[in-house]
């Protein structure tokens, strides 16, 4: 039960959880709050929370937000994607992110990115910024192709045994406005 004092607008509820040493997938709960009175008046007015536990064992598991393919103008500067960490938001972590070519070309239609990302304890996200640099398309021509590539790493940088790489499939294609869109 919580009890408000006078003039007091807030309250904090804790609820106690369980820590376990064993990663587990996210879990959700509901907490629901009735208020019985209101000064003289008795109200039965009820309010429900979510709750989502996000288990902190399991280091890294970093990810592309939203869809894996991301479509660019040909005349933007920079194509933007946001890597999310998706565990072991506790502790600091690190990823390496790193260019690969397709039909668009490092030093030609990109500047190459291979860099270690760092990550601050309950650090959720990071957007990485891949420049862009001013591919000569027509409407006619089909759209250019790079990849992008975010892997779990140590904090120095080296590669980390049975980690999964994920890959953004980025496309830059012809706009006659130019200006770049997320699919």
């Amino acid at each position: 039960e919580v009890e408000f004092g006078e003039g007091e607008t807030t309250q904090e509820v804790v609820v106690p959880l369980i820590h376990d040493y064993e990663w587990n997938a996210d879990l959700d709960f509901f907490v629901h709050l009735d208020v019985v009175s209101a000064g003289d008046q008795t109200d039965r007015r009820s309010s429900k929370a979510t709750v989502t536990v996000v288990d902190t064992d399991k280091a890294g598991a970093f990810a592309w937000a939203k869809s894996n393919r991301a479509a660019w103008g040909h005349r933007d500067r920079a194509a933007y994607l946001l890597v999310e960490g998706r565990a072991g938001l506790h502790e600091k972590r690190a990823c390496r992110v790193r260019t690969q070519d397709g039909t668009a070309l490092a030093g030609e239609h990109y500047r190459p990115l291979d860099e270690v990302l760092e990550w601050r304890p309950y650090e959720l996200s990071k957007q990485l910024a891949v420049t862009l640099l001013g591919a000569a398309l027509e409407p006619q021509d089909p759209p250019l192709r790079f990849y992008v590539d975010v892997v779990q790493v140590s904090a120095e940088g080296a590669a980390l045994p049975g980690e999964a790489t994920h890959t953004a499939d980025v496309r830059v294609e012809y706009r006659a406005g130019g200006g770049g869109v997320e699919e």
